[in-house]
């Protein structure tokens, strides 16, 4: 459902953008590219966070406990 939710103004929009009769605009292939670039390595770096950050198999999370000094 939220998935809908979100795509429903973009398909709206591309719906209006088409009814307008305006010509549809191309990115270049350059673009593109640099797009997947970015996009396939920003999520890269979240696995590898992710991976980096995570405990080992076993182990049992223990959070912080704020004490007066």
């Amino acid at each position: 459902m939220g998935l809908l939710l979100f795509l429903l103004p973009i398909v709206a929009y591309a719906i209006w953008w088409q009814a307008s009769g305006r010509p549809v605009l191309t990115p270049s292939r350059g673009l593109l590219l640099g797009l997947a670039v970015l996009i396939s390595g920003g999520m890269g770096f979240a696995l590898w966070y992710g991976f980096d950050r995570s405990l080992d198999a076993g182990l049992r999370y223990v959070p912080a406990v704020l004490t007066p000094q």
